[in-house]
């Protein structure tokens, strides 16, 4: 099995610039072709806007992305490096239903019944993970996801 790491989440602002990074140390194990972690990643990202883009990583080579990065690399790299990871926010889904917005989409790491995976849940009740578990997960870390602004949000609206 090849195990990748997914590198970045990178939130990128109307204007084109980029508005979050996230730098994340999830491992990713998938079978001998990286088509398959391509579609792990494309599986969490599949209903958000292009807006949101994912880099995945195997050691400092890039394995794929979302979309075309080259020209934002460098301040990418920039980001990576110059801003330290966000301290594990230990929590359920009540609490993130707790301290999140309404309609915001949270991306969450989650300590099931297969293990560490990554998921989306949106204010108001909606969850996905990969592998459907069902009942009660243990949430090791979340971190809120740019809002779209382009009139084509999947987070329900009030």
């Amino acid at each position: 099995m090849n195990e990748l790491k997914q590198l970045a989440f990178i939130g990128f602002a109307s204007n084109g610039d980029i508005a979050q990074v996230k730098q994340l140390s999830i491992s990713v194990k998938c079978n001998a072709d990286l088509n398959s972690a391509k579609n792990i990643v494309t599986t969490f990202l599949g209903d958000d806007s292009e807006l949101v883009k994912v880099v995945v990583c195997k050691n400092k080579e890039l394995v794929f992305s979302s979309g075309d990065i080259e020209s934002i690399i460098p301040k990418l790299t920039q980001e990576l490096t110059s801003k330290a990871e966000l301290p594990p926010v230990r929590s359920d889904l009540h609490e993130i239903e707790r301290l999140s917005k309404p309609s915001e989409t949270v991306l969450i790491r989650i300590n099931g019944q297969k293990g560490v995976l990554l998921g989306r849940y949106i204010h108001g009740g909606q969850f996905w993970q990969a592998d459907n578990i069902h009942g009660e997960v243990d949430v090791l870390e979340w971190w809120p996801l740019p809002v779209q602004n382009s009139g084509q949000s999947t987070a329900t609206t009030d």
